[in-house]
C-alpha cells in the first residue's frame, strides 16, 4: 500500500495502471512487488490537479490486508493519533510494517529519489 493522508482531502493512494506511470510503480516492477491501486470508480477527484482521494472506509477496503505500507510524508504520528481506531485494523499497522520516506529528513526523499534513484530502488526492494 502506498498512501498518505491530506487534511481536508482524505487519503491519496498510488495509481499504477502501468509499471512506468510513476517512480514507485517502476520500483515495484523491478522488485517484483505489487502496489495496490485505487479501483476504478472509487474515491473522488479534487477540483484541481490529478489526485484522487479515498475516505477511511474506502482505504480500509483497499489496503487492510497489505503486508507493507509506504507513507510518503512525515505526518504518520499525527494521523495515527487521530485515526487509531481505523488504522489499527490494517495488517501492516498491526505488524509494524509502515514505512515513511523521512528517514534522512523532510527534504532528502525528494532530492535523493531523483539523484540516487538506484539506491532508493535497492532500499525499496529490500523493504518489500
Amino acid at each position: 500500500l502506498w498512501a498518505q493522508y491530506f487534511n481536508g482531502y482524505n487519503w491519496s493512494v498510488a495509481e499504477c495502471p502501468t509499471w512506468d506511470t510513476t517512480y514507485y510503480c517502476e520500483y515495484a516492477k523491478h522488485c517484483n512487488a505489487r502496489i495496490l491501486t485505487r479501483p476504478e470508480g472509487v474515491g473522488y477527484k479534487a477540483s484541481f490537479g490529478d489526485f484522487w482521494y479515498l475516505n477511511d472506509e474506502e482505504l480500509l477496503e483497499l489496503g487492510k490486508d497489505a503486508d507493507i505500507w509506504v507513507y510518503s510524508s512525515n505526518t504518520w504520528g499525527t494521523v495515527y493519533r487521530n485515526k487509531t481506531e481505523i488504522l489499527d485494523q490494517f495488517k501492516s499497522v498491526q505488524n509494524e510494517q509502515v514505512y515513511d520516506t523521512q528517514g534522512q529528513g523532510p527534504n532528502a526523499w525528494y532530492e535523493q529519489r531523483l539523484a540516487e534513484y538506484d539506491v532508493v530502488g535497492l532500499d525499496f526492494c529490500e523493504m518489500v
